[in-house]
């Protein structure tokens, strides 16, 4: 290394000791990124609340910004520190990595906990099969999912989820994503519905459709209703719900026709006496598990990635 880069650190050094920068303020940052409450952040590392004001005034010297700034009657985060919660979450996380403890990772006998973020139909895709597998070879390990959160992105690089099941994900910068496979939508409808097994186009969307969408009262179109829109069709939506798994009990007891991921659908088929109807195109979307940068060296996050592909390999294997 030549003399002008050891004194450029040296004088980074020099500027880190003259604004009292350490690692305890920068978990401090983190925490408060995080959490916008003094208080949650106090709690979350283990200092009292005085200790916490306390940093966040050191904070907003080394910043000359306010960091936390009053909205109604909580707080949020600053411009300024909306763009520090990336670059903070990835220097707290090349910290842990420093000092951890470097010991291997045994599946057997860990007791570390990992969130995943999932929407119902993603959730049932994979986590049967994982959960069998766990209950195998690492019975000590726990799995919190959660449904598909808004801000799943910012959750991955703050580290609060470890990872999201998603479908056709955008990245953004310190993401890295693996695809899981292909989830292909199906319609079913009761055994002793009138549609014909292999409903032409016009066929389908004469039908008396079950829609669900998070907003029941939102008029944004699903991914099939703009496939069809594209060609200038419109399918007759009859009922919406919010909540997938509401669906298939709906259609046994009605004429509606519900299309659905399959894997979502086909516990129901034999249960609820539903019958498929072939579609008269292919529909479906890529599943890919989404993960932070920062953990993809981590042994156990690996581990844990790995498992979640061979989940999803062996649940393409039972599609119908």
């Amino acid at each position: 290394m030549g003399k002008d880069s050891d004194g450029a650190h040296a004088e980074v050094r020099g500027n880190a000791r003259s604004l009292g920068i350490d690692a305890n303020l920068l978990v401090a940052l983190h925490a408060l990124l995080t959490h916008q409450n003094v208080t949650v952040a106090a709690r979350h590392i283990g200092r009292t609340q005085s200790t916490m004001s306390h940093a966040l005034a050191r904070l907003r010297r080394v910043f000359g910004d306010p960091i936390l700034v009053p909205e109604g009657r909580g707080l949020v985060l600053s411009a300024r520190a909306r763009g520090l919660v990336v670059p903070v979450a990835e220097a707290v996380g090349h910290l842990e990595q420093v000092f951890a403890v470097h010991e291997p990772f045994d599946p057997a006998s860990s007791r570390r906990t990992f969130r995943i973020t999932a929407n119902d139909e993603l959730q049932l895709y994979a986590l049967p099969e994982l959960a069998a597998t766990l209950q195998q070879c690492a019975p000590g390990i726990e799995i919190r999912v959660g449904g598909v959160r808004g801000d799943w992105h910012s959750a991955l690089e703050r580290g609060e989820v470890d990872l999201a099941l998603v479908g056709d994900p955008i990245l953004e910068k310190g993401l890295e994503s693996q695809g899981l496979g292909r989830q292909e939508l199906g319609c079913v409808v009761r055994m002793e519905h009138p549609a014909p097994a292999a409903p032409s186009v016009q066929q389908y969307i004469a039908l008396e459709h079950l829609r669900v969408a998070a907003d029941a009262h939102a008029e944004a179109p699903s991914a099939i209703d703009q496939m069809l829109a594209a060609d200038g069709l419109r399918r007759k939506i009859a009922m919406t719900v919010p909540q997938p798994l509401v669906g298939p009990f709906i259609v046994a007891r009605s004429d509606l026709a519900l299309t659905a991921p399959q894997r979502m659908l086909l516990p129901f088929v034999e249960s609820l006496g539903l019958r498929w109807l072939e579609l008269p195109f292919r529909a479906g979307h890529e599943i890919h598990q989404v993960w932070a940068s920062r953990m993809s060296s981590d042994c156990a996050h690996r581990w844990i990635r790995e498992r979640m592909a061979s989940a999803a390999a062996a649940c393409r294997d039972r599609r119908r």
